[in-house]
């Protein structure tokens, strides 16, 4: 085994890579992930606005329940949304599927959490809570049985 190069390694003070060397940036000679220089499960930049406005929308149905929390971010998703499919019409960027849905669940969500707010305003409207409240006028005692006398008209 004498002379030569014997190995699979160049001999000392040569680069293993041709003369131009692995991909600027790469790390080494490994293909790129879809997208280029993007991480993977990155969205495209017209995309993130219109994920956003279906995550938003799909939180805001359960959220209907507190009703301002789903009449609100039924609204952001609703904008969200439709700031999204603009762009996507406008520059051809992905995401116009996931932006209606995002504008379909914020509508669902805005509408049950206006319908709950609306249901519960006409509840203490039809109650006898707020003048039981006026009367109490801060007796802690009297509040109390206000509160508990709203519950058990209302079955809670």
């Amino acid at each position: 085994m004498s002379g030569g190069n014997q190995g699979p390694w160049p001999p000392p003070g040569q680069q293993p890579w041709p003369s131009w060397g692995p991909p600027a940036g790469s790390g080494g000679p490994w293909p790129q992930p879809w997208g280029g220089d993007r991480p993977y499960g990155q969205p495209k930049g017209g995309e993130a606005t219109a994920v956003a406005a279906l995550v938003v929308g799909i939180i805001s149905i359960p959220a209907a329940i507190t009703a301002i929390g789903g009449l609100a971010l039924g609204l952001i998703a609703l904008v969200l949304g439709i700031a999204a499919a603009r762009r996507s019409r406008r520059q051809g960027s992905p995401g116009h599927g996931k932006a209606v849905a995002g504008i379909v669940t914020g509508a669902i969500g805005a509408l049950l959490g206006a319908a709950f707010l609306a249901v519960v305003i006409l509840a203490i409207a039809h109650s006898n809570l707020l003048p039981c409240l006026r009367h109490a006028a801060g007796n802690t005692a009297a509040i109390r049985r206000c509160e508990i006398a709203f519950r058990h008209r209302f079955g809670g």
